[in-house]
């Protein structure tokens, strides 16, 4: 019976995933956010999303996607490269020559 149980949840995941339009439980289900913790950033205006009867709240899953994906944060290599490239680049003003 669990196998069953499993291979149902699985499908219901594939479904989920090719879903474009999501209300909070299955945003929840899609991204390991807490219902609560989305419902505070709708509240706060920090996530993208819909309310199309003033109350239901809806999200679009592209651009919920974009959202998560927005703040990207660059290994410490990456940003030590980018420090040394700045410092050869541009010189200290006044510095003496």
């Amino acid at each position: 019976m669990t196998d069953n149980n499993q291979t149902i949840a699985y499908i219901e995941s594939l479904l989920l995933a090719n879903k474009r339009v999501l209300n909070v439980p299955e945003l929840s289900q899609l991204t390991g956010l807490s219902k609560s913790w989305i419902y505070k950033l709708c509240q706060e205006k920090k996530i993208p999303h819909s309310r199309p009867n003033g109350k239901l709240i809806m999200f679009d899953r592209v651009a919920v996607q974009d959202w998560l994906l927005s703040n990207p944060v660059k290994p410490g290599d990456d940003i030590e490269a980018e420090a040394i490239n700045y410092i050869l680049n541009n010189p200290l003003k006044g510095a003496h020559k």
